[in-house]
């Protein structure tokens, strides 16, 4: 999967640890350390593909000139379409934020591990309902810089994105159940554990 594609998830998640009272053209800086994976497959029928992004970051969010905050958080979408009836059965999303027990980056980012359980709501069935995750990264290459932009449009607000740092693609496995479906039931199409020197946000 292109990095540009998940820069929109990144967007998003970012876009959820912004203070609530974020003005037209409001500008935010964020760095530090992210894992995210993507992970894609079909049921034993072969009709259903069960779709999972995860993205796991520690980090701080800067609102020029105030000192910003720092804190440790995950964001999450599920997804499970039947490709032989063309029906949504699964389309789910969830935030959190958590303690720094929860998730961890190993040096010069070789590695990385994420263990809680976090809410999503589905909007298929208009439910709620807990998530458990326990993913592991592990890096598959030298680490290399990168710098990347995105434009993200939702409904109530746009998103500029403009990143720089080190990233190393990784391996990701695990699980990520809601009790009877494992989203990780398969190694990571994508994933890649990154260090963001600098990031500037823009909501407007």
């Amino acid at each position: 999967m292109k990095r540009s594609h998940l820069t929109v998830a990144f967007a998003l998640a970012v876009a959820s640890l912004l203070p609530a009272k974020a003005s037209a053209g409001s500008i935010f800086h964020f760095s530090g350390k992210e894992a995210d994976g993507y992970f894609s497959a079909l049921d034993s029928t072969g009709c259903i593909n069960i779709f999972a992004y995860i993205q796991a970051l520690n980090g701080k969010v800067q609102t020029p000139p105030g000192p910003g905050t720092r804190g440790v958080s995950v964001f999450v979408i599920l997804s499970q379409y039947n490709y032989c009836t063309g029906v949504d059965l699964v389309e789910a999303s969830g935030y959190s934020e958590l303690s720094t027990s929860n998730f961890s980056v190993g040096g010069n980012l070789g590695s990385a591990s994420l263990t809680t359980t976090i809410d999503v709501f589905d909007y298929i069935s208009n439910t709620s309902y807990p998530i458990s995750i326990n993913l592991s990264w592990t890096a598959t290459t030298p680490a290399q810089r990168s710098s990347y932009s995105n434009h993200f449009h939702a409904p109530k607000f746009n998103v500029d994105v403009h990143l720089n740092g080190t990233i190393r693609f990784a391996d990701s496995s695990g699980s990520i159940s809601d009790g009877t479906t494992n989203y990780a039931s398969q190694p990571s199409v994508y994933a890649d554990i990154t260090d963001t020197k600098y990031g500037d946000i823009e909501v407007y």
